[in-house]
């Protein structure tokens, strides 16, 4: 890679390195890789001596007499080099600004280029190289498609279709909404959109009608894209994961698709595989990360609705092949495992759970459904004194001819031994040491049954052992079988029954471990329901349930409320028809709608639920209440919930961020929700203490957590902290707190501290390293005063900060606050504590001064000469005062932002202060002026702001973006602040003085969140 170098040496070192491996990248093996600095200097010395302005397209022929210099010698070799080079990477730092366009002009026979963090507004010679690009590569540069597809970045060039193009990776960007733009790309086969913030690609790529392969990762896509019919036949990969999916329907119009990524999203059934079954070319399928693979026979009931001829070339299933084993599990080659795609969740459910219980075990049956009739049945070995039973059926001759053709007769060797080395493993196991002294008993009663991958469930017998299987039929047809018939579950000898009876349940354990899916969804209920009976809180309501915005279902149900389960059954049958957790109730409203019934129409009361469940239909429930009393129906269920509802709330805590903590002294358990300046994205800056240090640590569950807008609400292993190592025992009590900047007099910038007030004394604690674990790791002492010893308090300029001085030792502090609201908020709670406190200890603050803008303030001499009269007379409203971050790259720096209507000022200021007492003769008190004042950092005037740049989640940054037209050069402010109020204040500032210059409404930008 080619770095920018000083304009002296950097054609002759590019033009050494080209002389020792220009071929590599001449041939195309290479790629050419320049920062956008460098480009610029070569197009500049390009223009200066080879080439005219204006002559910017077409291959150029240098002059063939000797060059005068070698300077231009090597130009001239340069230029002819990238005039025939193949592959270009051009590279931007953000930190450096641009002071002209990257022109890339020379680059005459380019077929494949790369942009990082190229700014596209200043991309030039696009227009005539995009006809022959056979691959384009953006990141960190495209928020839109149309600004570079149709407009050719800075261009600005007609729409025009891109004829070579086969390759377009637009990963890693700010991508929301596709655009008609993607028409243009004609011979397109690879698109890459992963790692943006696409929502919806809607019709969009119905129009490239030579996808192969798409990537769609990262986004929060809700469904699968919509392809073109051509599109669809040729698609062979196709990557969705870390997405919002909630189903795969659409896959399976992809007839030709081999690899299938939907790791990651929201598929919660196996059932919703069904669209699988449809893919007869796939060759990898990841569904790792889903809800549904975390089941326990998830790959069992994923090769269910696999294709069987996918599933035999050699299928990679969650990056593991599939093993004979696992094709025991395929679907029969009659039965339909694919249900309609829009079936309803009940019915994918059932499915689901049929589908699980098909491979547990062994289909018995006296005959054969043909849906059945495909189970692949292997052929068994002899035994000596055996007798061959044939089974009477009344299936038709066509559903038992192809039985044993289902597996390869190889296959089936290697199904048989398996199976053999499974039950020999089960027999050592369950004899011990002296197993093989059985083994004559065990080669007498083997298995005569055939061998089927799936499995009816089996009932029990009477007389047969508890925890014994047998098989599922009546008891007449089970005498006339022989002894020797057994299922694939091994069952001890009569001889032994009574010697192993006692180990008989551990052997069935270990061999049945299927079991439990051997029972159908209804017996699992019915079983589940009887083992664990749930009282009613109030009596059953009958209710009708209301399917989104529609009239109420005709079937009606019974509501049952109990300790832990709202409870939907059926109104004729008693079924369950779905369980509903109260611990995931979020809300419950009420409302009314006016229904027929029985040939009246009247008022109904209508109840909605909303629970916090991944499933979109069981988050809402609405019901409509039919009883004969609906209104004391509704109030009786109302005061049943509340006490659940008022429980989960608690639980949950006010914010996502809330993690559950235990007190180390009383082992209480809590929930506590992390601070919002714990989750501030700019981590700190340590040079000159200049950063205010903060923590993004949301998922440590050690973390110590502080709820900034209640100063009385305090972490409790940090109240510990307090009661032990900084309040005197038995003497004070916690009050309030503050985390603020805090400067104190005589100390060099400013620094992280929690101000700690309790009835008797003020405490300083200095924040040392990131907020979390033990207090002690990350708190240091520094000061403390009595609260008598207060003796001067006063509001900074703009109520963003407050100042405070003690005596006894003599301190002074400035405290950064940054916020209005909590400023007057904190000082409202420091006067009560100083009024609370006895008479003969009374603080000596008798007023609580503001700090005004007058000609004594350090800030006016930079106000204008015109606003300083105004300033005089108290009118705040002709100037702007914000304390604020600047944000540069990883870093946050403490600013002034001052403004006028003209004028935007960017100061580092001197929050150093300390009052003085007056004088004999003086006038009153005065302040030490600091020892450095005010340094201006910036100035622009307000008329160079080009936009502004606001975030929905994040509504304390906001991005400035300034243009000098004089100059030609961009320049950005990103500005952070405590205040999301004072941000929209500063916006609003700007705006007026803004419009009134251009008569024009200014560009505001609306962003999801900062970069």
């Amino acid at each position: 890679m080619a770095a920018a170098a000083p304009g002296e040496t950097l054609v002759p070192s590019l033009a050494r390195l080209l002389q020792d491996s220009g071929d590599l990248v001449l041939d195309g093996t290479s790629t050419l890789t320049l920062l956008t600095s460098t480009l610029q200097h070569l197009t500049q010395v390009f223009e200066q001596h080879l080439v005219s302005r204006n002559q910017n397209h077409g291959f150029i022929a240098l002059p063939s007499h000797p060059a005068d210099t070698s300077t231009i010698l090597q130009a001239q070799f340069l230029f002819d080099i990238l005039q025939k080079t193949l592959s270009l990477k051009l590279v931007h730092v953000p930190s450096c600004n641009l002071q002209s366009s990257v022109k890339i002009f020379p680059f005459k026979s380019l077929r494949r280029l790369e942009l990082k963090s190229v700014p596209l507004h200043c991309l030039r010679g696009l227009r005539f190289v995009y006809s022959q690009l056979e691959a384009l590569t953006c990141s960190k540069c495209v928020s839109t498609l149309e600004e570079i597809i149709s407009a050719c970045g800075g261009d600005l060039s007609s729409a025009l279709p891109w004829l070579e193009l086969q390759t377009v990776n637009f990963s890693y960007n700010s991508i929301t909404v596709l655009d008609g733009s993607l028409q243009l790309l004609n011979a397109l086969k690879v698109l890459d959109l992963s790692h943006n913030r696409i929502r919806d690609c809607e019709h969009y790529l119905t129009t490239l009608t030579e996808l192969e392969y798409l990537n769609l990762a990262y986004n929060f896509l809700p469904k699968v894209p919509y392809l073109g019919l051509y599109s669809r036949t040729k698609l062979v990969t196709l990557i969705l994961r870390n997405n919002e999916l909630d189903s795969i329907n659409g896959v399976e119009q992809l007839l030709n698709l081999q690899h299938l990524d939907v790791a990651y999203n929201l598929l919660l059934e196996h059932a919703q595989l069904a669209p699988l079954s449809m893919l007869h070319n796939m060759r990898k399928l990841h569904l790792e990360g889903n809800p549904l693979w975390f089941h326990q026979n998830h790959r069992s009931a994923t090769i269910v609705h696999l294709s069987p001829r996918a599933a035999s070339f050699s299928l990679l299933l969650d990056g593991e092949l599939l093993t004979t084993s696992d094709l025991m599990h395929l679907p029969k080659s009659g039965q339909v495992i694919a249900q309609s795609i829009h079936s309803s969740t009940s019915e994918k459910t059932l499915l689901d759970r049929s589908a699980l219980d098909s491979s547990c075990g062994a289909d018995l049956s006296d005959s054969q459904s043909p849906g059945e009739s495909g189970a692949a049945r292997l052929p068994q070995r002899k035994s000596k004194g055996n007798v061959r039973v044939r089974w009477p059926s009344i299936s038709e001759p066509s559903d038992t001819e192809h039985e044993y053709q289902a597996l390869p007769s190889s296959a089936g060797m290697v199904l048989r031994h398996q199976k053999e080395m499974e039950r020999m493993d089960a027999f050592r196991d369950h004899f011990g040491a002296d197993w093989l002294q059985y083994k004559r008993q065990l080669e007498e009663h083997d298995w005569e049954g055939p061998v089927s991958s799936f499995c009816c469930p089996a009932k029990e017998v009477p007389g047969s052992l508890p925890g014994t299987d047998t098989p599922s039929e009546s008891t007449t047809q089970e005498q006339e079988r022989p002894s020797g018939l057994l299922r694939d579950t091994f069952l001890p000898l009569d001889s032994m029954r009574e010697e192993e009876e006692e180990k008989e349940p551990q052997l069935e354990e270990s061999l049945g471990e299927s079991r439990q899916g051997e029972m159908d969804a209804d017996e699992l209920a019915a079983q589940e329901e009887e083992e664990k009976p749930e009282v009613d809180l109030c009596q059953p309501v009958l209710v009708s349930q209301i399917e989104g915005d529609g009239d109420p279902e005709p079937d009606w149900i019974f509501l049952r409320i109990t300790a832990q389960h709202v409870i939907e059954v059926e109104l004729k049958a008693a079924r369950v028809v779905h369980k509903l957790e109260l611990r995931s109730l979020q809300k419950v409203e009420t409302s009314e709608m006016t229904w027929r019934r029985m040939d009246l129409e009247r008022v109904f009361p209508v109840l909605t639920l909303h629970f916090g469940y991944i499933r979109k239909d069981r988050r809402k429930r609405r019901y409509v209440v039919l009883d004969d009393h609906p209104e004391l129906c509704m109030q009786c269920v109302l005061r049943v919930l509340s006490p659940a509802l008022e429980e989960n709330r608690r639980l949950q805590g006010v914010e996502e961020g809330s993690m559950k903590l235990q007190c180390l002294k009383c082992k209480q358990e809590f929930a506590q929700p992390l601070a919002p300046w714990q989750q501030s994205p700019y981590p700190a800056e340590a040079e000159g203490g200049k950063g205010m240090e903060t923590s993004a640590q949301p998922n440590q569950a050690t973390n110590c957590t502080l709820d900034v807008r209640d100063f009385r609400s305090v972490d409790h292993r940090l109240r510990l902290y307090l009661d032990m190592e900084v309040f005197e025992e038995n003497v004070e009590e916690f009050q309030c707190f503050l985390k603020v900047a805090m400067v104190k007099f005589g100390r060099f910038g400013e620094f992280p501290a929690l101000l700690v007030a309790s009835d008797l004394r003020i405490h300083m604690l200095e924040v040392t390293g990131e907020i979390r674990g033990q207090p002690a790791d990350w708190l240091k002492k520094n000061d403390s005063h009595y609260l008598s010893d207060l003796c001067y308090l006063e509001m900074g300029l703009g109520h963003q900060s407050l100042r405070m001085e003690f005596e006894n030792p003599k301190a002074s502090y400035n405290l950064l606050i940054r916020n209005q609201s909590r400023c007057d908020q904190f000082l409202q709670c420091l006067t009560y504590l100083l009024q609370e406190l006895p008479s003969k200890h009374r603080s000596r603050v008798t007023e609580i001064c503001t700090v005004e803008m007058s000609p004594q303030h350090q800030l006016w001499p930079l106000l204008e000469k015109a606003l300083c009269s105004v300033a005089v007379d108290c009118t705040s409203s002709r100037f702007f005062y914000l304390l604020a971050y600047l944000i540069q790259g990883a870093s946050a720096f403490p600013v002034t932002l001052l403004s006028t209507f003209s004028t935007l000022l960017l100061l580092e200021e001197n929050h150093q202060w300390q009052r003085v007492q007056p004088t004999p003769g003086a006038a009153g008190e005065r302040e030490v002026p600091p020892e450095s004042g005010v340094q201006l950092k910036e100035k622009q005037p307000i008329s160079s702001i080009s936009s502004v740049i606001t975030y929905r989640f994040s509504p304390c940054d906001v991005k400035l973006m300034f243009y000098d037209e004089v100059l030609k050069v961009e320049s950005t402010w990103h500005i952070h602040t405590e205040c999301p109020e004072l941000l929209a204040q500063l916006v609003e500032w700007i705006r007026g003085p803004w419009e009134e210059m251009f008569s024009i409404d200014l560009r505001k930008t609306v962003q999801e969140v900062p970069e």
